[in-house]
C-alpha cells in the first residue's frame, strides 16, 4: 500500500509540472501573436506604452517649440517651471506646454496685447501737403 501511494504521488507531480509546462508554452504562443518575439519579454502593457507615447509626444514638442525663445517661461530655483504672464507653476516643461495651449493662458495674451495696443503713443500722422484749390479761374490778358 505504502508503495502505490508513492507511485501515485510521483504521478500527480509529474502531471502537474507536464501542465505547468504547457502553460508556459500556451503563454509564450500567445505573446507571440500579439507582436512579441521569443524572449522578448512579452507586450507591453498599456500603462508602459501610455509613458512611452507621453515620452514621445513630449519630446516631439520640445523639439517644434523653442522654450528658450519663450519670453514667459522661467525655471526657478527649486526645479519648477513658471509661466511669467500667468504667475503658475509647473513641474516639467510638458506641463508648461500643455499650459501655453490653454485657455487661461490664450486670454491673458489677448489681454496682454489688447492693453499693449491701447498704451502704445498714436503715431502722428505724416504732414501731407496740402493742395489749394482755386475757386476763380485764371484771367488771360491778349495782348494787342
Amino acid at each position: 500500500r505504502q508503495l502505490s501511494l508513492s507511485i501515485v504521488h510521483s504521478f500527480v507531480v509529474l502531471f502537474h509540472s507536464r501542465v505547468r509546462a504547457k502553460g508556459r508554452q500556451r503563454k509564450a504562443a500567445m505573446d507571440r501573436e500579439w507582436g512579441s518575439k521569443p524572449g522578448s519579454g512579452g507586450a507591453a502593457s498599456s500603462q508602459n506604452e501610455a509613458i512611452d507615447r507621453r515620452e514621445r509626444l513630449r519630446r516631439l514638442a520640445l523639439e517644434t517649440i523653442d522654450l528658450a525663445k519663450d519670453p514667459y517661461f522661467m525655471r526657478n530655483h527649486l526645479g519648477s517651471y513658471e509661466c511669467k504672464l500667468c504667475l503658475t507653476l509647473h513641474n516639467n516643461e510638458g506641463n508648461y506646454l500643455a499650459h501655453t495651449q490653454g485657455k487661461r493662458h490664450q486670454t491673458n495674451l489677448a489681454k496682454r496685447a489688447a492693453r499693449e495696443a491701447k498704451e502704445a503713443p498714436a503715431l502722428p500722422q505724416p504732414n501731407k501737403r496740402k493742395v489749394n484749390i482755386r475757386k476763380t479761374g485764371k484771367l488771360f490778358f491778349l495782348s494787342l
